[in-house]
């Protein structure tokens, strides 16, 4: 029987997320902290994924790293933004139900004239 160390367990799930964060048009020249081989590299491959972009010559783990901290940034931003589409939302449904019993009560009062 093979045992498998925690530690290659934890590289292999690591692995298998580089292979799955998706690099859609990101500017690499705008990235501060990537290396200029790096950005040179990067800007013509054009590589889908973080797990390709690792296996380019030229970019580093730091430049990796540098790649995965702006995605993590990009998520947290768009995360910011659905909550406040959804508060917003709550409180546009709100605003309409208070208009709505503003109205109702309205067509009460004039149905009874």
């Amino acid at each position: 029987m093979r045992v498998i160390s925690k530690n290659k367990v934890n590289k292999l799930r690591h692995l298998k997320n580089l292979k799955t964060k998706k690099l859609e048009n990101i500017d690499y020249n705008s990235l501060s902290g990537l290396r200029i081989e790096a950005v040179q590299k990067l800007s013509k491959f054009r590589p889908e994924t973080v797990g390709q972009a690792s296996r380019i010559s030229g970019v580093s783990p730091a430049d990796i790293n540098v790649l995965l901290i702006h995605l993590e940034t990009q998520r947290r931003k768009m995360d910011n933004l659905k909550s406040l589409t959804q508060k917003e939302n709550i409180i546009l449904n709100d605003i309409a139900l208070e208009k709505f019993e503003i109205y109702r009560k309205l067509i009460l009062e004039w149905n009874e004239k």
